[in-house]
């Protein structure tokens, strides 16, 4: 096999995809006489074998790749796939097909995962810089689409290092990357209508010894560090992103930059559009052998949730104060709350009821989570089972004033005979 790379592009051309039949369309909770989307330009993708691993598509050395699947999915998870022709081609017109939205995510599949990694991403625009093997394109209002990503074998007949085999390998380029993005709806997933994110500070500092290195994420939410900005093979960094710096009057919404916080890390069971940082929005990626190319390393922002509790008296409604809670994240998907076991879910904090009879969780990312009462004003009794839930935080049930508001009642101690507490 030639040790060659495949890059992805998207040319715009008019008319329809050449080729499209019903049986090039899946649906999930759709159907192919669902409403088509309308108005949307064309996405043609070119596959082309990258072989100097340039971060560029350099024609005509650099020919189209034929037999590649690439897909184009829509927010309702509708999918349309095509293969690419004997010119590396394949084009995509949503209109007349389930697709809808007119914002989709594109991806080339890997025609031969043991041998190709993704090719080195280019910087700045333009249909020639590769990006990328999972990307996003907006052709709606009739608007037509270029992307470009890539494949490559490092270690093969690569201009720089013609030799075969761990020698072609050894002076090969490394490459971390990818996206970063405001998740709407809070799950987790980029969603092909959900808006990337500029201007987001991305540092890798490595866990031995050895500088730093920043770069921001650019107009697309994206981000790329290699060789040529000083990523080293064979160590381990720490990547942290910051987004102190993001403007975010132009997100959905318009939260504020105190009401952003990080998503949901790792959901769904789609590893190359979840998000990969923790709480803190921090990652920790090790950068394997010279090729070594890794576009995953996502990261979402949406807004910051809240969670209230009223507590008060079961038979008064009168609110108590002192009641102390605390507040438990639902981190390892299994039901019920675990709180001692290893790899058991995460306590976010404790809150006391103020005069109000109230306490509040702020600064929380959707997901699942668990109340636990621990204390209870005096002359009340803690009840038998003291955690409740679970309560699931959303955008759209959590993201506004005191956001979801849990109501727990309180018991009085019952006196025992002649007015006596019970002991």
């Amino acid at each position: 096999m030639l040790a060659l790379a495949a890059a992805l592009v998207v040319v715009p051309v008019t008319g329809t995809a050449a080729g499209a039949t019903a049986a090039d369309v899946t649906a999930a909770g759709a159907t192919a006489t669902g409403a088509p989307a309308r108005g949307d330009g064309t996405v043609t993708v070119r596959v082309v074998e990258e072989v100097d691993a340039d971060g560029l598509y350099d024609r005509p050395a650099e020919k189209g790749m034929p037999g590649v699947r690439v897909t184009l999915t829509d927010d309702h998870g509708t999918v349309l796939t095509r293969t690419t022709d004997a010119d590396g081609a394949a084009s995509f017109r949503p209109v007349g097909s389930p697709l809808r939205g007119g914002r989709y995510r594109v991806q080339a599949h890997n025609p031969d995962l043991a041998s190709l990694h993704p090719a080195l991403a280019g910087h700045g625009d333009g249909p020639d810089v590769i990006r990328s093997p999972i990307g996003f394109v907006d052709v709606s209002d009739a608007r037509d689409s270029t992307y470009t990503t890539g494949f490559w074998a490092p270690g093969g007949q690569r201009r720089e290092h013609p030799e075969p085999g761990p020698e072609g390998r050894r002076g090969a380029p490394v490459q971390i990357g990818d996206r970063v993005w405001f998740d709407t709806d809070g799950d987790g997933v980029q969603d092909p209508s959900e808006p990337p994110v500029p201007g987001v500070r991305v540092t890798f500092a490595p866990t031995s010894s050895g500088p730093s290195l920043t770069t921001t994420t650019d107009a697309d939410g994206e981000y790329y560090v290699g060789t040529a900005q000083g990523l080293r093979p064979d160590t381990t960094y720490r990547v942290s992103f910051d987004h102190r710096g993001v403007d975010p009057g132009g997100l959905p919404g318009r939260p504020g930059a105190a009401d952003l916080t990080w998503t949901a890390r790792e959901a769904g069971s789609h590893r190359l559009i979840d998000s990969d940082v923790d709480a803190s929005g921090g990652s920790t990626v090790y950068v394997g052998d010279p090729g070594y190319v890794n576009h995953t390393v996502d990261a979402g922002l949406t807004k910051a949730l809240r969670l209230t509790l009223a507590k008060a008296d079961a038979k008064t409604r009168r609110p108590l104060a002192g009641a102390v809670l605390g507040l438990w994240e639902d981190t390892n998907g299994t039901p019920g709350l675990q709180r001692h076991s290893p790899g058991g879910d995460r306590l976010v904090g404790d809150c006391a009821t103020s005069s109000t009879g109230r306490c509040s969780f702020g600064s929380l990312p959707a997901g699942t989570y668990y109340l636990v009462e621990t204390g209870v004003p005096e002359g009340y009794v803690l009840p038998s089972e003291p955690v409740t839930g679970p309560y699931a935080l959303t955008p759209k049930n959590a993201s506004r004033g005191t956001g979801l508001l849990v109501r727990l009642d309180a018991e009085r101690e019952k006196p025992c005979g002649g007015g006596k507490k019970c002991a």
